[in-house]
């Protein structure tokens, strides 16, 4: 019996491709196939290699492969990713080779737009006595990560799709990078772990969140300027 039946593809992508992978990362994995109904996770972890997953918590990406099909058509930023950062899990399985290259990813303006708006969301929040700092936190993280990650597109470095993306900008060959401590960074992302995968959670106020979401929005803000400007 074919236990691979229906899937097209299965791949690693993200940060145990690039290898900066920490104690903190997670192994992404993508997987494409003909109908998401019946997809058993357990048989999909066995043919996974041990050396490259090495215990890490596996996050499984599912998706069709019309959806993927699209998303490469769109420029979508994921496509993106896939195509610059992903190797196959199984040389019997390499559905992404037969898309080619995206089409160019032409939405960063409003991409970041509406990652503003999270950053102001969380700005507004921080102020109810009844949040989550934790939780605001790390919404304020991947507003950020990937305000740079959309900006790197237009970076003289080209896209980066690591954490690092905020502090790796190059924009009209000046660095653009994001004027927030790394301390703080640092923090708003292990919120976002602790919420994702339950680690526990660092110590934060509302004020350094508060800071945190100023400095984010004003640089955003002067980013999509720059943006907008170059259009």
């Amino acid at each position: 019996m074919n236990q691979l039946k229906g899937i097209l593809d299965l791949r690693y992508f993200g940060s145990i491709v690039r290898e900066d992978n920490d104690s903190a990362s997670d192994a992404d994995v993508l997987c494409i196939v003909q109908n998401k109904k019946n997809i058993d996770l357990e048989i999909l972890e066995t043919k996974l290699d041990q050396s490259i997953i090495r215990n890490r918590p596996i996050d499984f990406s599912i998706y069709s492969y019309t959806r993927i099909k699209q998303m490469f058509q769109e420029g979508h930023l994921f496509a993106w990713h896939i195509f610059k950062e992903s190797k196959p899990a199984t040389l019997q399985l390499d559905f992404i080779k037969s898309l080619g290259s995206p089409a160019q990813y032409s939405s960063a303006r409003n991409d970041i737009h509406k990652l503003l708006e999270i950053a102001l969301d969380c700005n507004s929040s921080i102020n109810d006595p009844d949040c989550s700092t934790t939780y605001e936190a790390g919404l304020l993280y991947v507003a950020c990560r990937n305000i740079g990650i959309s900006a790197s597109w237009h970076s003289d470095n080209g896209l980066n799709f690591s954490r690092e993306a905020p502090y790796s900008l190059r924009i009209n060959k000046e660095p653009f990078n994001v004027p927030l401590k790394k301390e703080a960074y640092n923090k708003l992302c292990a919120a976002r772990h602790s919420m994702a995968r339950g680690y526990k959670p660092p110590k934060l106020d509302k004020e350094e969140i508060a800071n945190s979401a100023n400095i984010v929005l004003q640089w955003g803000s002067s980013l999509l300027k720059i943006l907008e400007e170059r259009a």
